[in-house]
C-alpha cells in the first residue's frame, strides 16, 4: 500500500527515518541524496517554487513520469518509517519492521516534485509477524 502527501518542505529538504530513533546525517553532500547511519536526506523542489509529492509504501512505484533510483539500502527502525521535515515535523509515516530495505526514487536530480520511498523487503514486527 502506498500513502502520499503533497507539501512544500521547509529548506527544500526531507529526511527518511524512524521518527523516534533516527538521527540526521552529520553533513549534507552535493547529490540528490545523503545517507547517514539511520536516515536518508533527500532534496525536494525549492520551497518557493511549489509543492513536492511524497510517496511512502510498498508494492509498485506510483505513476509518476521520470522517476529514477537515487539510493537503496537498509535502515534500522523502532517500528516506524517516515518523511520528516528539516523542522522535525513528521509529514507522513507508517509502520515498518525493525530493519527495512528501502529504495529512494525521485523525478529530478536537483529539484524533484515527486519523491518515492519504496519499502522492498517484507516487513515484519519483532515477533516475525507481517506488518500491514
Amino acid at each position: 500500500m502506498m500513502i502520499s502527501i503533497e507539501t512544500a518542505p521547509p529548506f527544500s529538504l526531507v529526511f527518511v527515518m524512524d521518527p523516534v530513533s533516527g538521527e540526521l546525517p552529520h553533513t549534507l553532500g552535493p547529490g540528490p541524496v545523503t545517507v547517514g547511519e539511520s536516515s536518508v536526506a533527500v532534496g525536494t523542489m525549492a520551497e518557493s517554487d511549489g509543492p513536492t509529492r511524497l510517496f511512502l509504501g510498498d508494492g509498485e512505484l506510483p505513476p509518476v513520469d521520470g522517476l529514477e533510483l537515487r539510493w537503496e539500502g537498509w535502515l534500522v527502525t523502532s517500528g516506524r518509517i517516515a518523511f520528516v521535515s528539516a523542522e522535525d515535523e513528521v509529514l507522513i509515516e507508517r509502520r515498518a519492521g525493525g530493519c527495512v530495505h528501502l529504495e529512494v526514487w525521485s523525478n529530478d536530480e536537483s529539484e524533484p516534485d515527486a519523491v518515492c520511498v519504496l519499502i522492498t523487503e517484507p516487513m515484519e514486527d519483532a515477533q516475525g509477524e507481517p506488518v500491514p
